[in-house]
């Protein structure tokens, strides 16, 4: 076969990407905007913790643009500060299940008892039907 009849080689293109995966921009998009607000929403909201009992239960409107709480507390304030503890969680939870995954696959491969044990942990574990759990 000569060089003239290979194909060529395919280059990686985002808005190929994009185009084939729509989704998965729109996630990303959301995943950014979130990150953009938990990292500098704080500094142009006020205090999440801000009692006005004068103000409580009032609907959306300019002021308070989700409303306020049965203490009066605005709540896409508290909304904005929700969205940093919602990421640190979520980014600590996948760190720490990355780490003991890593940690009980390589035991397991290294040592044929464990994975036994794990095996049959798991076998209990997929035995239980997903609505109890």
């Amino acid at each position: 076969i000569t060089d003239d009849l290979a194909l060529p080689a395919r280059r990686f293109s985002l808005w190929t990407a994009i185009r084939r995966n729509p989704t998965i921009a729109f996630g990303a998009v959301l995943l950014v905007l979130l990150i953009l607000v938990a990292v500098i929403g704080p500094s142009f909201v006020g205090d999440p913790f801000k009692l006005s009992p004068r103000d409580r239960l009032r609907p959306p409107s300019e002021r308070w643009w989700f409303g306020t709480d049965q203490f009066g507390r605005d709540v896409f304030t508290r909304t904005v500060w929700g969205a940093r503890v919602s990421l640190e969680v979520g980014l600590s939870v996948a760190a720490i299940s990355s780490v003991l995954g890593l940690a009980l696959g390589l035991a397991c491969g290294y040592f044929r008892r464990v994975d036994g044990i794990v095996m049959r942990i798991m076998d209990g574990l997929m035995a239980i039907p997903s609505i109890l759990l």
